[in-house]
């Protein structure tokens, strides 16, 4: 078997709680009409638009760099990792 992958999903588990909501949303359908007032994009007031816009935003500039900045921590570590070792071998 080869490595895992870098960014695996767990596919199986969010499929299991999508299920989950599906069956709770079933069968207690007033659970669910905050949503449909939430959902409901008339009505959000510009500030909300606003705050959903940057998050959006937000999500997307963390997806870009998230892999980039993980590399650059290991990195770090890594190397912290040596400098340890050449002190402690100094000692």
């Amino acid at each position: 078997m080869g490595p895992p992958a870098r960014h695996a999903i767990a596919w199986l588990e969010l499929l299991m709680v999508l299920a989950i909501v599906s069956l709770v949303l079933q069968l207690f359908p007033a659970a669910w009409w905050w949503l449909v007032g939430i959902v409901d994009v008339r009505q959000w007031s510009r500030w909300t638009w606003f705050v959903v816009n940057l998050a959006v935003v937000g999500l997307l500039i963390a997806g870009r760099l998230a892999p980039d900045m993980t590399e650059a921590l290991a990195r770090r570590r890594a190397e912290k990792a040596k400098r340890r070792q050449r002190s402690e071998r100094k000692r």
